[in-house]
């Protein structure tokens, strides 16, 4: 068997096994197990206290039953809350007639998804080391150029690219894909200020270590499509808007593989696509999902009320914006 040198057992009186923190970005398990007649397994999702989070306690779980070396766990609630993501998680199985040889904190092949949101995680930024690390990003930039603000409902990042700094003011995080893979990126964004015009903008990169890349590219008066070399930043196509009268949802998407296509959309309406071939090539070894006004050296001020990416999938991560004074 698979991975089957060893296992936790148990017989008709029910054993539970309580894990390590987990680094969880979705509810589901992959288990290598097998129950016997009237045997199952069950497991809950609990936080550092061990009290069961909402909607993935063994009551929320599908059960399970059979001999499968890579069955996917799952619970009836699909997907953690905003509030829920930075919590430490760990996993307590119910095994009753059953074995359990291993388990894998999600589905190897399921989708990636990073988001922050400074609303839902009590005000942190995006380095803070409260931060889950598969969530967390690295600061870059003059650390004078962040910090936390709050209109009505809405916290948001002011993110201040200065030119007397002769540095830019966004976060970084490495991610590994290919032109194969789907992929969607998204944000609550508001330009501050117009900024040194021209320059490439205040945009959001998102470009795999080899491969071709693309940025969400934002001026004061447009909206874009943002791909370089580089060296040359050229952008691809671009859309008349105001990005500065209020926050505004952008998703940046790709799918259909190398061959197929690159959409933007703003407040769920789509404004440009082009076929992805379209991209320039750049090779970028590290840091190469980034968000912010990346304009070095120049002048450039945005601010980010959310921002996420999924490779993998391009599945909305957010929705549009609620609950902001106009």
């Amino acid at each position: 068997r698979l991975d089957g040198f060893c296992s936790m057992e148990a017989g008709k009186e029910e054993g539970s096994l309580l894990t390590r923190a987990e680094d969880l970005e979705t509810p589901e398990i992959t288990i290598n197990a097998r129950t016997r007649d009237g045997g199952q397994i069950l497991a809950e999702i609990v936080d550092a206290t061990g009290k069961p989070l909402d909607g993935f306690s063994r009551k929320d779980c599908l059960p399970f039953q059979g001999d499968e070396v890579r069955h996917v766990l799952r619970w009836r609630t699909g997907a953690f809350t905003p509030p829920q993501q930075p919590v430490e998680k760990r996993l307590r199985f119910f095994l009753t007639d059953a074995n359990l040889y291993s388990y894998l904190a999600a589905d190897p092949g399921a989708a990636k998804t990073v988001i922050y949101d400074p609303a839902a995680n009590g005000g942190l930024l995006p380095n803070d080391d409260r931060i889950l690390p598969s969530q967390r990003f690295a600061m870059r930039g003059h650390p004078s150029g962040y910090q936390l603000a709050r209109e009505g409902s809405i916290t948001y990042l002011d993110l201040h690219s200065a030119a007397s700094a002769k540095t830019n003011a966004c976060f970084a995080k490495e991610a590994d894909w290919n032109d194969a893979t789907d992929w969607c990126l998204e944000g609550w964004y508001r330009v501050a200020d117009k900024g040194t015009q021209p320059n490439y903008g205040l945009a959001t990169f998102m470009s795999p270590p080899a491969g071709r890349n693309a940025a969400l590219y934002l001026s004061d008066r447009e909206a874009g499509i943002l791909s370089t070399d580089g060296s040359n930043h050229q952008v691809l196509k671009s859309t008349p808007l105001d990005t500065t009268d209020r926050f505004h949802w952008y998703r940046l998407v790709h799918t259909g593989g190398a061959a197929g296509s690159l959409f933007l959309e703003v407040d769920g309406k789509e404004v440009i696509r082009l076929p992805y071939s379209e991209l320039l090539t750049r090779y970028h070894p590290a840091a190469n999902i980034l968000f912010g006004p990346n304009a070095s050296n120049q002048e450039g001020r945005m601010h980010v009320a959310k921002f996420g990416y999924r490779i993998g999938s391009a599945e909305p991560l957010f929705g549009p914006v609620r609950e902001q004074n106009q």
